[in-house]
């Protein structure tokens, strides 16, 4: 079987060139196969090559190891003398977005983990999967999702998660009736999270553990909403008790 079928989709214009097997990591080298690239500036399209470069991306582990793409990129000459784009670099939205060390497929796949896991846990579950990630970056990942509307939610779940434990800490946002995040919020203040609810008077069920901002904040900015303590908080108390 072609090697370029299996590492992309049948309408992608890439080939691979050599994979080296080594002990810990595939390497597989890809090139494009697209003749000519329009530049994204003045969309006039060019075969002139200026020069190459390789870029270095992590994607998907393969047979238990990690696998590394080198993917050989190209530089062209504009044809338009009055663009100021005079070299531009070929883009690769699809699968290599510009300046990311890491495939689309691969970061959706660390975001998960996070998201079900947490930051150091999901860091340590990664390794163990071959796909080597720290807890910030992690983090950053989930900061940086898009999230799902939250139009029209009625009950929602908050709790803290921390940038950087015991140092920093910000607020998530869960639709309670999918048990999907629908936004981050960067602290813990009662303004926030008050600023918040009063753009979704919609809701109106709020879950939360016992901490006196998210309380205060409840009160004022939704009151229309009862308030619940989350089951997890409220076994742990229990427990404690």
């Amino acid at each position: 079987m072609n090697a370029s079928k299996l590492v992309f989709s049948n309408g992608d214009r890439f080939k691979v060139i050599s994979v080296d097997n080594r002990q810990d990591e595939l390497r597989i080298y890809v090139q494009s196969g697209t003749g000519s690239v329009s530049c994204p500036n003045c969309c006039i399209p060019s075969k002139r090559i200026h020069s190459y470069y390789t870029r270095k991306i992590a994607d998907l582990p393969v047979f238990g190891k990690t696998s590394v793409i080198f993917l050989r990129s190209r530089k062209f000459y504009c044809r338009h003398q009055e663009c100021p784009f005079k070299v531009f670099t070929e883009r690769f939205e699809h699968y290599f977005k510009p300046y990311r060390r890491k495939t689309d497929r691969l970061e959706n796949k660390i975001r998960q983990l996070g998201l079900l896991a947490g930051g150091r846990p999901a860091e340590r579950i990664c390794d163990l999967v071959s796909m080597p990630s720290s807890d910030t970056t992690i983090l950053r990942l989930i900061e940086n999702e898009a999230f799902s509307p939250s139009e029209g939610v009625t009950a929602v779940g908050v709790d803290d998660w921390a940038y950087k434990k015991r140092n920093s800490y910000g607020s998530i946002l869960v639709n309670l009736h999918t048990g999907k995040a629908i936004d981050l919020l960067p602290d813990r203040e009662e303004e926030t999270l008050r600023k918040w609810l009063e753009m979704r008077p919609e809701i109106k069920v709020m879950s939360r553990d016992r901490y006196s901002n998210y309380q205060k904040a409840i009160i004022a900015g939704a009151p229309q909403a009862i308030q619940v303590t989350d089951r997890w908080h409220l076994l742990k108390n229990l427990s404690e008790v």
